[in-house]
């Protein structure tokens, strides 16, 4: 009971200085914004990179729209289709720069491809922009070859299975042509076999492209991180004060132990921090359109040890001051170090490796990536375990040195 006492009396002092709500609040607020525009703000729809070309379907055939189709699939250039359009105006667009190039679809195509003999495609394009061209030109001929590959693995199905079984008739025969070039379509869309990159460091590359799309998210988690050390600033001076006029000494008599007084001064140290990363994450949930509530329990279990990792170093920073302005200076110090390695600032990802191994040195490195995993990836308490344990063990580091350097005169 005296430990809740004492915990309620640090509050109440902390709670009646203006600079609590300065550090706690005010500050983390405006850097968030300064920081999340400086990221790209709330972003916006990303453009398309792909050269943009026109296409010409004289056909009007399924296998015309099927090879639009695989042509849109391209990476590296982006279909444009237009009813009215005709050759002549194509070639108008490509000499005035509306389009890069354009591709003709030939009349007859469909049929061609049946026979087993494709006719060439046209491409319109500028002869000066070589390289360019023959992008487009590998682009569109890929598509090709995969219409015409699906077209003859379809046929030789389908002879296969003649020569096993004959068709009772040749509609017989069509649709099981036609569903065989289904199939090939399909296994060109949903490949067997694919390539998957994955990177290591503080981010994924999913993490990567929500912050391209919100800023925030990065800004948000980091400069509540770092000014979670910012706000212990006013209970290390409370430490240095009781220290300073005996009050802690006296405390030893009304029976309250060595360790009550410790741990109700840890206990106001967490309350405050936690009570801040819960508003300043409601305000990034309300006002900054980040997804805070995507995983609730993660969320909380992450606020919840990291104000007390920040409670136990509060609790050392206050036994390592003899004055007020060493309070400041040991609260700010940890703060740009942690912030300036952890990736508060910047993300990890940007740095070398190296680095990003030795950010995690720093508390704020695993609330950064537990924070980042829920808001880009909705991660939950199974993602984001590793953080959590982290935070955990810098907890009990900070509190036994903070206790060990503990004087009480």
């Amino acid at each position: 009971m005296r430990i809740l006492s004492l915990a309620r009396k640090d509050l109440k002092q902390m709670f009646q200085s203006w600079q609590t709500a300065f550090f706690l609040l005010i500050m983390p607020i405006g850097f968030t914004l300064m920081f999340g525009f400086m990221f790209g703000g709330f972003g916006g729809k990303v453009e398309d990179p792909r050269l943009v070309i026109g296409l010409l379907d004289a056909d009007q055939s399924t296998y015309s729209q099927n090879l639009t189709k695989m042509i849109e699939t391209s990476e590296a250039v982006r279909p444009v289709t237009n009813g009215d359009a005709t050759e002549d105006s194509l070639r108008k667009q490509v000499e005035d720069g509306s389009i890069v190039a354009a591709v003709l679809i030939p009349a007859g195509m469909e049929d061609a491809l049946l026979a087993g003999e494709p006719l060439p495609l046209t491409l319109i394009a500028d002869d000066k922009n070589t390289s360019v061209n023959q992008t487009i030109e590998n682009a569109v001929i890929t598509a090709y070859s995969r219409l015409y590959g699906a077209t003859m693995t379809a046929a030789l199905s389908q002879e296969s299975y003649q020569a096993q079984a004959a068709f009772a008739s040749e509609a017989e025969a069509q649709i099981y042509f036609d569903e065989a070039v289904g199939l090939a379509f399909e296994a060109w869309a949903q490949p067997p076999i694919t390539i998957e990159n994955t990177y290591t460091g503080a981010e994924t590359e999913e993490e990567t492209n929500a912050i391209e799309n919100n800023g925030f998210i990065h800004s948000s988690p980091g400069m509540m991180a770092q000014f979670a050390i910012a706000g212990l600033i006013g209970a290390a001076e409370i430490l240095v004060s009781e220290r300073r006029n005996r009050a802690l000494a006296r405390m030893l008599t009304t029976g309250i132990s060595r360790l009550g007084i410790l741990l109700g001064h840890f206990l106001a140290m967490t309350t405050i921090i936690f009570l801040q990363l819960v508003v300043l994450a409601i305000f990034g949930q309300i006002f900054l359109q980040l997804n805070y509530l995507a995983s609730p329990l993660a969320t909380l279990l992450l606020i919840l040890v990291s104000a007390t990792t920040n409670g136990a170093l509060g609790l050392l920073i206050g036994a390592m001051a003899k004055t007020s302005d060493n309070a400041v200076v040991f609260s700010l110090v940890p703060m740009f170090i942690f912030a300036g390695i952890g990736g508060a600032w910047m993300p990890l990802e940007f740095t070398s490796e190296a680095m990003q191994k030795w950010g995690h040195l720093s508390p704020i490195a695993w609330m950064m990536d537990g924070f980042k995993g829920i808001l880009a990836r909705g991660a939950g308490v199974e993602d984001i375990w590793l953080s959590l344990v982290a935070l955990l063990g810098f907890s009990l580091l900070f509190f036994a040195l903070g206790a060990w350097r503990f004087k009480f005169e």
